[in-house]
């Protein structure tokens, strides 16, 4: 269940951005960031840390590659997701509220590490209007997949549905 998540998050990102432009003047309406909030979701999945950031590796690898065009920074940042992710389940329960916080916090770190990291290697100008207007126009999207992902995937694997 945990690979068929991720593998579909990669492909509705895939989708969204490059099949789909919202955009207008160069400006993109839609920053999905499914497949990062899905490394947080299947966190809970995982019994062994170890196979849950060798999943981690792997992905960001191809996340890397496809996305950002530079698989170092995917795998970091999938690396660093699951860290914060590990932390974060160890210390709250799951549930609709704490999982839309921490899709939150997840977003908010997610972008701004990609944006530090990018600026820092002058890779691209660093513009905090940037980073919060990505921010701000990912959250919805995130959110409600998030809550679409927990609610039918994640609670009935819990109760041995699936």
């Amino acid at each position: 269940m945990k690979y068929f998540i991720l593998t579909t998050s990669l492909i509705l990102d895939y989708l969204l951005l490059n099949i789909l432009p919202f955009s207008y003047e160069n400006i993109n309406y839609l920053h999905p960031s499914l497949f990062i909030i899905s490394i947080f979701l299947v966190c809970s999945l995982f019994k062994n840390n170890k196979k849950y950031y060798l999943t981690s590796f792997i992905f960001g690898i191809i996340y890397g590659g496809v996305f950002l065009n530079n698989i170092l920074l995917g795998v970091f940042l999938n690396l660093f997701i699951s860290f914060l992710s590990i932390l974060y389940n160890k210390y709250i329960n799951s549930n609709n509220i704490t999982n839309i916080l921490g899709v939150i916090l997840i977003i908010i770190l997610s972008n701004t590490f990609i944006y530090l990291v990018l600026s820092f290697c002058l890779i691209t100008d660093f513009s905090f209007y940037v980073l919060i207007y990505k921010i701000k126009r990912s959250l919805l999207l995130n959110i409600l997949y998030s809550i679409f992902i927990y609610n039918i995937f994640l609670n009935f694997s819990s109760k041995s549905i699936f």
